[in-house]
């Protein structure tokens, strides 16, 4: 065995036989694996367990197997702290709360359904003709927050996962043990994956529920920055992490400039940065990525070449060409119109002689129609009622 491999507490073997896996289980993975992985779709059910590392060579069951493929009586009796509390508040009361004690390879599903419950769309853009949806919380947002949650705990600690959705907007995922040695939140984004339980983990992988590269993580961040969200807040101590989610603040300019736009994901939070802090140093945007200044550099360059950003120095400015105001005055008119020219100026951040050609424009085209006259004239889109 690998050294990794015996400080890996999910690799020992148990003193429970193959006849703890669920059978439901399996079919699901067999499921999971269909198109995700296709040499292992049509392996024996005895070859898919040894495959995954459930079982042994010579026959023996993991923990790791327990964990993500056994009956629920079986894992709760050998692990009575394996479970996930789903709690929701509106303001500071309880408002429902399950629990969640199914195998690792349902229970993340089970997870993202009921987290699907509560998520909802909060906005839209336009560009390039096509609409997209902004929603509460991201899809592989939620998916990766909650893998790296299963996958990394500590299940030798007391305690159960607990999951809090707020009505508010923010989903906070607390976890029983530290971070692994050698990670900290100020090298998250840089150091190479550490899993604490890298059997459990390569399950995840092997059936394509987490990213094959293990660096999930990166997907958490992009799928906040993308939207202009704020980036993952982190609690972290020697018994637990905790990490918020705040799904509800949006910036819709920089929405509008990075969806659907292919950048490397260094790209995407260095103009993420760029647009909240105009005029960021090299050095500052290095911290901000837990990257070389060196690094930082060739990626910024990338994005000059691009059109994405303007450079003075030592200081970086997103820049405006990258911003298209008709779209924008499009998407406000789309979610709060009726509106007023001054109106549209102030939620555009457009001076109000650039609005008004823009509207003018707009209205030649049939996109926009006037109502009222003179101090009330107000626009709104023409297949608005």
């Amino acid at each position: 065995l690998s050294e990794e491999t015996k400080l890996d507490v999910t690799a020992r073997t148990i003193e429970l036989n193959v006849s703890v896996i669920d059978e439901e289980a399996i079919d699901h993975v067999w499921k999971l694996c269909k198109g995700r992985n296709p040499d292992l779709e049509f392996v024996s059910r005895d070859e898919l367990l040894r495959i995954l590392g459930a079982v042994t060579p010579d026959g023996k069951l993991t923990l790791a197997g327990l964990l993500f493929l056994g009956k629920k009586e079986a894992i709760h009796q050998f692990i009575p702290h394996h479970e996930v509390i789903l709690s929701v508040f509106k303001a500071s009361d309880l408002v429902s709360q399950k629990r969640f004690i199914s195998p690792l390879s349902i229970l993340i599903f089970e997870l993202i359904d009921e987290i699907s419950r509560y998520n909802r769309g909060i906005g839209e853009v336009i560009k390039n003709g096509v609409r997209y949806e902004v929603p509460l919380f991201g899809m592989e947002v939620i998916r990766e927050i909650l893998a790296n949650a299963l996958v990394h705990r500590d299940y030798m600690s007391l305690g159960a996962i607990s999951i809090e959705i707020h009505m508010d907007g923010r989903l906070r995922v607390n976890n029983p043990g530290g971070f692994v040695r050698g990670v900290t939140v100020h090298n998250l984004l840089s150091t190479p994956p550490r899993p604490r339980n890298p059997l459990l983990a390569e399950m995840f992988r092997i059936t394509g529920i987490v990213e094959r590269t293990g660096r999930g993580i990166d997907k958490v961040y992009l799928g906040q920055a993308v939207y202009g969200k704020p980036l993952p807040l982190w609690n972290v101590t020697e018994s637990s992490v905790s990490v918020t989610i705040i799904g509800s603040e949006w910036e819709r300019q920089l929405t509008e400039i990075l969806i659907n736009e292919e950048l490397a994901p260094e790209e995407v939070l260095i103009v993420y940065h760029s647009y909240f802090k105009q005029g960021i140093s090299v050095k500052d945007l290095a911290g901000a990525l837990q990257r070389s200044s060196e690094e930082v550099e060739f990626f910024i360059q990338r994005l000059q070449s691009s059109g994405f950003l303007q450079r003075e120095g030592d200081r970086v400015f997103l820049s405006k060409t990258r911003i298209n105001v008709q779209e924008l005055i499009i998407s406000i008119l789309k979610e709060k119109g009726p509106l007023s020219r001054s109106e549209i100026s102030k939620f555009s951040g457009e001076n109000p002689s650039k609005v008004y050609r823009i509207l003018k424009k707009l209205l030649e085209m049939g996109i926009v129609r006037r109502q009222g006259k003179g101090k009330n004239t107000f626009y709104t889109l023409q297949n608005s009622r």
